[in-house]
Order: structure tokens, then sequence, then C-alpha cells
């Protein structure tokens, strides 16, 4: 979870890149 302080553009980044690397580690 991130803190509730960080902009939402920034946890949505944050979420974005997450689901990219738990895809990159399934995929490949």
């Amino acid at each position: 979870p991130v803190p509730s302080g960080i902009p939402a553009g920034t946890r949505t980044l944050v979420l974005e890149g997450n689901a990219l690397r738990s895809f990159s580690s399934t995929a490949f």
C-alpha cells in the first residue's frame, strides 16, 4: 500500500509499475 500523502497520479504510476513487473515475470 502507498501512503495517502502521495498524489493520485503517483499512486497510479506505482500500481502500473507493479502490474507491469508481475506481468513481465509471468510472461517471461
